[in-house]
């Protein structure tokens, strides 16, 4: 053998172990990151894990949600959209008793709600409170599974089902690592949440600050600065139609509330959007609308309870410096709100300033 091929057979063999060298840190590396996530599980999504205090890791109410229902010492429930996250938790609990989380959704869908009632029965088969706070999905003469807003997140199904080692395959990737990181440096105090560990999330001043022209533009846009006047007089509708208006949604709402215990107190409440977003005073979507809330009320009445009524022109609603938006309204607002909600549930009255009615069916 020549000294050329000796020197070539050492850079071979010199370079292959530098291959083992990568292989085998690439291989140690992914078993380190693998191992970590396992320990930490982020998302308790695992049969057997670390025994810590997971904080809320990140915004991702749909991925995070299903853990603070299996760990954190809770007994109470709101479900919800957006409209119902500015709903304090500690407020209700106040006024109410009982350990409140606040379980609304972004965007949410009444079957992503059903979800999380069915996953809150599974692990709270005899909660203390249930709080449904209703939208105009709840109203749909359809069944409508798919958000409008594309920029929500995908409902992960995966982790709403019984705890699994399955469910590793879903946890090896880069969110589960920073989330498993961001859960060690909440331990020592180097990572705060935006969302408070019973759900609560003050999320629309986390994204950006009110600005009065702003929120005029959302409100109304090119239209007239002032909301459509009622019609008088109400928009005349067929009994036969009027017969056929169908709530299916609110059909599977009561199905699903047959789990629940006759101990808990069921209570349900419109949220109250701006009046731009509010079916136009006697029109034919309006009366449906109200046949709607009757409904709701039927089915509150059945577990010995009123329909709180906040959806509806008031004090509330109409003022445009409540609102971020049509839909969403500004903090002071919900501290309103809340007094109105238990205020309204204690006494089962309506309140002197009318923004607040009940709907009893009992």
């Amino acid at each position: 053998m020549t000294d050329t091929d000796r020197i070539g057979l050492s850079a071979s063999r010199t370079w292959l172990a530098y291959l083992w060298i990568l292989l085998g840190g690439t291989v140690v590396s992914f078993l380190a990151i693998a191992a970590l996530i396992v320990v930490v599980d982020p998302w308790k999504a695992l049969p057997l894990s670390a025994s810590i205090d997971r904080p809320m890791s990140n915004n991702n109410q749909r991925l995070l949600y299903p853990m603070l229902v299996r760990t954190k010492n809770l007994d109470s429930f709101v479900f919800g959209s957006s409209t119902a996250m500015l709903i304090d938790p500690q407020h209700l609990s106040a006024g109410l008793g009982g350990r409140f989380a606040n379980l609304a959704l972004a965007g949410g869908l009444p079957w992503e709600q059903l979800e999380y009632l069915r996953l809150v029965l599974a692990h709270h088969p005899k909660p203390a409170a249930l709080l449904f706070a209703m939208d105009h999905w709840w109203c749909a003469p359809t069944l409508v599974y798919e958000r409008k807003n594309p920029e929500h997140h995908k409902f992960p199904h995966w982790i709403y089902r019984n705890l699994s080692w399955r469910n590793l395959r879903y946890l090896l990737n880069e969110d589960a690592l920073l989330d498993a990181v961001n859960t060690l440096r909440h331990r020592i105090g180097r990572f705060t949440p935006s969302i408070r560990d019973d759900g609560y999330w003050v999320f629309l001043s986390y994204f950006y600050s009110y600005d009065p022209e702003a929120a005029l533009q959302r409100l109304y846009g090119s239209r007239p600065r002032s909301p459509a006047a009622p019609i008088v007089p109400p928009e005349k509708v067929a009994d036969s139609e009027r017969q056929a208006w169908s709530f299916p949604w609110l059909d599977l709402l009561e199905k699903a509330l047959d789990a629940v215990p006759p101990a808990t107190r069921t209570m349900f409440v419109t949220m109250p959007v701006h009046v731009t977003a509010q079916t136009r005073p006697g029109s034919a979507a309006a009366q449906r609308e109200d046949v709607c809330k009757q409904r709701t009320a039927r089915i509150a009445a059945k577990h010995g309870s009123v329909l709180i009524d906040l959806r509806f022109p008031s004090a509330i609603t109409q003022p445009d410096d409540n609102y971020w938006d049509s839909l969403h309204y500004r903090l002071e607002v919900a501290r309103q709100i809340e007094e109105l909600i238990v205020s309204g549930i204690n006494s089962a009255q309506p309140d002197a300033a009318g923004t607040r009615r009940i709907i009893d069916a009992r």
